[in-house]
C-alpha cells in the first residue's frame, strides 16, 4: 500500500532537510530502545502538516516555552549545544510556518510532539 501523495511545498530542501534532521536526532537521542519515533506528512487545504512524535519520557510543561532558545538544554547528559531547536524554529519561521510543540512526561502517555505546516508556494522563501 503506498501512502497518498503530497503536494510539494516551495521551500529550501537543504534547510527543510536540516529541520527534520535535527528533530529525529533529538528524538532518537532521548528515547529508549523500546520507544517509537514517527514521522508523518499530511496534506491539508493550506499546505503540509509535518509532525515528529516520540513516545520517549517528555518534556516538563515549565520547559517547553524555552526549549527554541539558544543554548537551552534540558539534560546536560546527553550530548549537545542547545542549538538545535533554535535553527528549527527559525528555518521554519523563514519557511512561513509555526513550531508546535507538546508534550507530556507524566504516566503511560508520554512523550513528544513537534509538528509544523509548510505552506503551499509562497513568496520570499530563503
Amino acid at each position: 500500500m503506498h501512502p497518498a501523495a503530497v503536494a510539494p511545498v516551495l521551500g529550501n530542501a537543504d534547510k527543510l532537510k536540516q529541520v527534520f534532521v535535527n528533530l529525529l536526532d533529538n528524538a532518537i537521542k532521548y528515547c529508549a530502545a523500546d520507544d517509537t519515533i514517527s514521522l508523518t506528512l499530511t496534506a491539508q487545504e493550506k499546505g503540509v502538516l509535518c509532525m515528529v512524535r516520540d513516545t520517549g519520557p517528555g518534556i516538563a510543561a515549565a520547559h517547553l516555552p524555552h526549549l527554541t532558545d539558544q543554548f537551552f538544554r534540558v539534560r546536560r547528559d546527553v550530548s549537545g549545544s542547545g542549538l538545535g531547536l533554535a535553527i528549527v524554529h527559525e528555518i521554519v519561521r523563514q519557511h512561513h510556518g509555526l513550531l508546535k510543540i507538546d508534550s507530556v512526561s507524566e504516566g503511560d502517555e508520554s512523550g513528544t510532539t513537534f509538528s509544523f505546516v509548510l505552506p503551499y508556494g509562497g513568496d520570499n522563501l530563503l
